[in-house]
């Protein structure tokens, strides 16, 4: 079957306006849904003003419209994927879903270190979800080895999923609650962590895409969102490897996605033996990640 292009999105992105609130956002969503169903690029499909579309095609993209209107399944657990510094990292619910401002910290943590011309050799991940930032510090990184945290096993499974997808090797990912995962006797170079921080007021006013699909327990924390930055704080510096080198102490060996309360982390893990600690506002102006001297 043939349909006009333009009427047909427009038609598509009608649909999708209760679930998108803009228009402009429903009509990118509606090219991200017929470029997923049908297998081809915006760019394909823009080559002629007519597409072709079978039944069985047509049925599945009502299907997915539903789900996204009805049920405000969200767009990147329909695509079944997202693009993550460079990597295409499956998602599903109930993991989280990897945000833009989590890729903002990753890709600018990766540029820095690689601008001190040195790598580390041992990272580690808590609360480490889908595994996208645990794989794209092993893929800016080969050589060293990277291991991701998770309490919810469906999480753990997902990241290991990820990194066979994503070719990489030297991750590997553990299903425990935070330091109950880590081998004592282990220390690392680098410790990051995108840990649940959002207050339980917070959390009620989140749109129903998030309250429905994404697990709370990865979104939401005790005392006021600051509960697993508490529990991070107690062991973290006993596991950042202290090197005799001067010159590696320009190196930062921690950085920690923030909530809304940036200070209160920072006043956390201002008594725990760090050197310095700065806070780095995202592109918004938002106090996003918390960096870490020793």
């Amino acid at each position: 079957m043939q349909l006009d292009r333009t009427a047909f999105l427009n038609d598509i992105a009608m649909q999708l306006l209760p679930a998108c609130g803009e228009l402009a956002e429903a009509k990118n969503q509606a090219w991200l849904l017929l470029e997923h169903v049908l297998g081809q690029t915006k760019a394909q499909l823009l080559r002629s003003g007519l597409l072709t579309i079978l039944p069985d095609q047509q049925e599945q993209l009502a299907h997915l419209v539903h789900e996204r209107v009805v049920n405000r399944k969200p767009l990147q657990y329909l695509l079944g994927s997202v693009l993550f510094a460079d990597l295409t990292i499956a998602v599903r619910p109930p993991t989280l879903i990897p945000r833009p401002e989590t890729e903002e910290w990753v890709i600018w943590l990766i540029q820095a270190l690689t601008a001190y011309g040195a790598q580390p050799q041992r990272i580690l991940d808590l609360c480490t979800g889908s595994g996208c930032i645990a794989l794209a510090l092993a893929k800016a990184f080969p050589d060293a080895q990277v291991l991701g945290v998770d309490i919810a096993p469906e999480a753990v499974a997902l990241a290991q999923a990820n990194a066979l997808h994503n070719n990489l090797t030297n991750t590997s990912f553990v299903c425990a609650d935070l330091w109950q995962g880590v081998p004592a006797d282990e220390q690392y170079d680098l410790i990051v962590a995108n840990p649940p921080y959002i207050t339980a007021d917070e959390y009620e006013q989140l749109q129903p895409e998030v309250q429905a699909w994404e697990d709370p327990g990865a979104l939401t924390a005790p005392e006021q969102g600051l509960a697993v930055y508490k529990a991070i704080s107690q062991k973290i510096t006993k596991r950042i490897f202290k090197k005799n080198n001067p010159g590696d102490k320009c190196l930062p060996v921690m950085v920690l996605e923030l909530g809304t309360d940036a200070v209160a982390v920072q006043a956390i893990f201002a008594d725990k033996g760090f050197a310095k600690l700065v806070l780095h506002e995202d592109l918004q102006g938002v106090a996003r990640w918390l960096v870490g001297w020793i």
